[in-house]
């Protein structure tokens, strides 16, 4: 079920008024059925796998924490609790890799050895990587003593498969989901208004912008062979804001959803592309993943190394390439890993020889200018990586970047040949304004919270908000054939 199909607008409502006529103690077994029906929209077969996830973590956990908190806690008992944690992880982990990466591993093996060894005949589980991490992000805080393990096994199988969430992040950590789940709130007015406006705009950013965006980028990577240099480059930008817009609208809307149910979730996107270095970049995209993996492999990493120069250069390595996989089975996202390593690893190696350098040219006077040309510089670094996340094929993406380089042409922009690409000048006439509006958007959410600004203003303003989005969604929204809901790029992953 998606958030931006006809299916889900008669979903939610129902869950809503259910939940709020219900009994505060048995709120959260209201939640876990509904998150349950929703995951097995998809394939219902499947809850047994995330089942089984939920298990292994929650008996791992409750064994780590009466371990831990014995009144004995030495050398047995921190071996007991260290192997409890690497049954979980393996467990996990075995399950990901076979539903995720197993053909991808046989698909290599045959191609360098020439084996037929045969394939699996499995479709990939939506939102497995999500929940699994959310769930052994749990488990490795229980181990570190950092939460306690959650008793009652159904409120925490709620915690892993809490549905606005469910499926596409944010990964939560237990520390601020959980004891929501077990301290429901009263129905509050303004959080139902609130979340709702938040996931009205979250709607907006995925059906008017990110999939009219999706038809030109799509035709033309499907025909870069024959696309002149800049209109790759034109599409290689356009799926910049493409990817942003698909993917943090589902977080936007999963944040309003919950809202509205009295839940306050993370903030997993924060304006990245104004970002003025690639540090900065990874602190304000998909922040959820990114702290995830900040502080369950880097820092531990680092920490652990007696060498801690030469460990953040391998945590960097270490990390992206992960990171890499983790999007899927392709060596594109290896690849894509591997460049933003680079970015990070070259960034703090010349750190120090790049600001004597800056500071003897004076090219940091003008304040506002370096700060514009470094948001530019980061903006083109990250984009470059994008030929590797769209492509493909790693053929397709290096004959992109030759394309770029050595056939492109501007005047070709400015020419009615860039209206052949899918999207006409009126479609691109809206395409260009949607942005501008999510550029003024996001520029406000940076600084305050717009939702309670817009709701606390006026009557006419919110009534011209909320006209305004529903009208757009509903007049611009790009939708399929017959109505069909286009699915969400991450949920892929």
């Amino acid at each position: 079920m998606l958030f931006n199909s006809f299916d889900f607008l008669i979903f939610f409502p129902l869950t809503l008024l259910v939940y709020f006529l219900l009994p505060l103690k048995i709120r959260w077994l209201w939640l876990l059925a509904t998150s349950a029906y929703f995951y097995m929209c998809w394939k219902a077969k499947y809850i047994i796998l995330i089942g089984f996830s939920i298990f292994v973590t929650w008996a791992g956990s409750m064994v780590m924490d009466r371990v831990r908190s014995s009144d004995r806690y030495e050398n047995v008992e921190k071996r007991i609790s260290k192997i409890t944690l690497y049954v979980v992880l393996a467990l996990n982990l075995s399950v990901l890799f076979v539903f995720k990466y197993y053909n991808f591993l046989i698909e290599n093996v045959n191609a360098v050895s020439g084996a037929g060894i045969p394939f699996l005949n499995i479709a990939l589980p939506v939102g497995i990587s999500f929940y699994t991490f959310q769930a052994l992000g749990y488990s490795i805080d229980v181990y570190r003593g950092t939460i306690k393990a959650e008793k009652n096994p159904l409120r925490y199988a709620l915690f892993v498969m809490f549905f606005p969430q469910l499926v596409a992040g944010p990964i939560e950590r237990a520390s601020n989901l959980l004891p929501q789940i077990q301290k429901p709130t009263r129905f509050d007015i303004d959080n139902l208004k609130k979340g709702l406006l938040i996931a009205a705009w979250g709607m907006f950013m995925k059906v008017v912008i990110a999939d009219r965006l999706s038809i030109f980028v799509d035709t033309v990577y499907e025909n870069s062979a024959s696309a002149d240099g800049s209109v790759l480059i034109f599409a290689t930008v356009l799926f910049a804001l493409q990817v942003y817009c698909d993917f943090a609208s589902y977080s936007v809307i999963a944040l309003g959803v919950s809202k509205a149910m009295g839940f306050t979730l993370m903030r997993n996107f924060n304006f990245p592309y104004c970002s003025k270095s690639l540090a900065e970049f990874w602190d304000r995209w998909h922040i959820s993943l990114s702290k995830w993996f900040e502080d369950y492999i880097y820092q531990p990493f680092v920490w652990s190394s007696k060498n801690k120069q030469k460990a953040t250069y391998i945590g960097f390595l270490l990390v992206f390439i992960i990171s890499g996989f983790w999007h899927g089975a392709k060596w594109t996202y290896v690849i894509w890993g591997l460049i933003h390593a680079f970015y990070r690893i070259f960034g703090a190696a010349s750190r120090k020889k790049r600001r004597k350098i800056y500071k003897q040219l004076g090219i940091a006077k003008n304040e506002k200018l370096y700060n514009a040309g470094r948001i530019i510089t980061t903006f083109v670094l990250v984009d470059f990586t994008y030929i590797f996340f769209r492509a493909d094929s790693v053929s397709q993406a290096f004959r992109i970047i030759k394309s770029i380089f050595l056939k492109t042409n501007f005047s070709v922009l400015f020419s009615d040949t860039i209206f052949s690409y899918g999207l006409d000048r009126q479609d691109m006439t809206v395409a260009i304004i949607a942005l501008a509006i999510l550029w003024v958007v996001d520029v406000l959410r940076s600084k305050t919270d717009l939702a309670d600004k817009v709701l606390n203003a006026g009557l006419p303003v919110r009534w011209l908000v909320c006209i305004a989005l529903i009208m757009s969604i509903l007049i611009f929204g790009v939708y399929g054939p017959l109505y069909d809901a286009t699915p969400f790029i991450y949920f892929q992953f």
